[in-house]
């Protein structure tokens, strides 16, 4: 397990366990969407409250900045679903088209929004504010809702995924295009490493890699449950993953194995968020708790860690083991 720390969080009106969590590409904030209808923004060096907001009575369901961190745009499932602030100094909401209860949203660099409804298809909201729907040709017959939205760093391209297990490609430009890609049974969750050239794919207990293209380049079981959050690290060395137990796991992107695990939630990890500058793992979990961690530890040899815990302890390992 990595080193982790827990950032002191105030408590909500209800439940406040946290459905996403958002770090800004300044590497300075985080946004928090709670259950109890409450939006917070904390810095993350000390934990301090930047802005709080309670824009609705229920589910914050998912949070995502523009690449600049200049608009926070939030995915509520009661109102007009859509929530949407300007972030680059003072906080202040802004007028958002009327959409209904939402899943996901995520920006793209035009200023065009993918939103993704609990009903049928996607809703384009171009930059000027006009919203166009997409709906994919049905599966065997039925319409397909998507469960999850991801973007590359410069949000010129991003996924969707559909309850299908189908992937779209989102192109961003004058005119955002969006077409299917490819199918993964059973997808849930995506996300798209800074350089574009993979999709890594979340299910039930698996992980699997695709080309930018959709090609697939490798699958494995992971050793845990359902996947509720994927994240590749800047680098793109490390796939992290949030679980349903409440695990946390970090992989070799590449290989696909194992390299951590991350134990400090009691319920499931809702969300996980690299820093920027890949420094640490912000995890956030419906036990009402977000915690960052500490990456470097992933490449520190075995040899320094076990003088650094023996140092720490005051124990060496072998009379822990009773040798």
């Amino acid at each position: 397990p990595l080193p982790g720390r827990a950032l002191a969080l105030p408590g909500g009106d209800r439940d406040h366990g946290l459905a996403s969590a958002a770090v800004a590409g300044d590497g300075e904030r985080l946004a928090v969407a709670r259950a109890d209808g409450t939006l917070l923004v904390v810095r993350i060096s000390d934990g301090a409250v930047l802005f709080r907001d309670h824009p609705a009575d229920h589910v914050l369901k998912f949070a995502a900045w523009s690449s600049d961190g200049a608009r926070l745009a939030i995915a509520s499932t009661t109102g007009t679903g859509l929530i949407e602030y300007a972030a680059a100094g003072a906080f202040a909401r802004l007028p958002s088209p009327e959409l209904g209860a939402l899943r996901r949203v995520v920006a793209l660099h035009s200023g065009a929004r993918i939103a993704a409804p609990y009903a049928i298809g996607l809703h384009i909201i171009s930059a000027q504010g006009t919203v166009l729907p997409y709906a994919p040709t049905p599966v065997a017959g039925e319409a397909q809702s998507f469960r999850d939205l991801a973007v590359s760093a410069g949000q010129r391209y991003g996924v969707a995924v559909d309850a299908a297990g189908g992937f779209h490609r989102i192109d961003d430009g004058a005119n955002v295009a969006i077409r299917p890609l490819a199918s993964v049974p059973g997808a849930e969750v995506a996300d798209i490493s800074r350089d574009g050239a993979r999709i890594a794919v979340g299910s039930e207990g698996r992980i699997a890699l695709l080309a930018g293209d959709g090609r697939p380049l490798a699958a494995a079981a992971t050793g845990g449950d359902r996947i509720h959050d994927v994240a590749f690290s800047p680098d793109g060395r490390w796939l992290a993953l949030g679980e349903l137990s409440g695990t946390a796991r970090i992989l070799d992107a590449t290989t696909l194995q194992l390299r951590a695990v991350l134990a400090g939630h009691a319920r499931r990890v809702s969300a996980v968020a690299f820093d920027p500058a890949g420094r640490w793992l912000a995890t956030a979990s419906w036990d009402g708790s977000a915690r960052l961690w500490d990456l470097p530890t992933l490449t520190t040899p075995a040899a320094t860690l076990l003088t650094q815990a023996e140092a720490r302890w005051g124990l060496e390992l072998e009379r822990a083991l009773g040798r």
